[in-house]
């Protein structure tokens, strides 16, 4: 954690990153995402996996934004995760895209612990805890509606 803070001012002061941008960025660990899960007040909590560096994450990103907007609170919690490794670049693409959900830097473990092989990478879980989707690869906005539609219908 030091040593990403030290990268942070780093990239603040040298690499012409917002500091305050900075410190709104949650590093993630594993634990970190379970408990968003865990403390979740939706039905369904959807963790998008993407990375900066990935075209077809940066396509499914607007659809997500816009799916924050169909779906009320309580139904739906979206936090996207980011997988890159350099920081740099992931405070370049946060800086430009308008995120109206919560996005974390996730540390290396979480990727080996959410198996994500291939980006991006969808998880959608109830508020229970239990993982009732997984989807890899680009999925557009109707698609993503109906398979939230349909889980909140079960």
């Amino acid at each position: 954690m030091r040593r990403l803070i030290i990268i942070f001012l780093f990239l603040a002061v040298f690499g012409g990153t917002d500091l305050t941008l900075a410190k709104d960025i949650k590093v993630a660990k594993p634990r970190d995402i379970i408990s968003f899960i865990a403390n979740s007040q939706s039905e369904l909590v959807l963790v998008n996996f993407w990375a900066s560096w990935c075209p077809p994450c940066r396509m499914e990103i607007p659809s997500l934004i816009k799916l924050r907007t169909i779906f009320p609170r309580q139904k739906l919690s979206i936090l996207g995760v980011s997988v890159d490794y350099d920081p740099e670049m992931f405070f370049a693409f946060y800086k430009e895209t308008n995120f109206n959900y919560p996005v974390w830097l996730g540390k290396e473990s979480v990727g080996d612990f959410f198996q994500v092989v291939n980006l991006p990478k969808l998880e959608i879980y109830r508020s229970s805890g239990e993982k009732v989707f997984t989807h890899e690869g680009y999925m557009g906005l109707e698609e993503l509606k109906i398979k939230i539609e349909e889980l909140l219908g079960e």
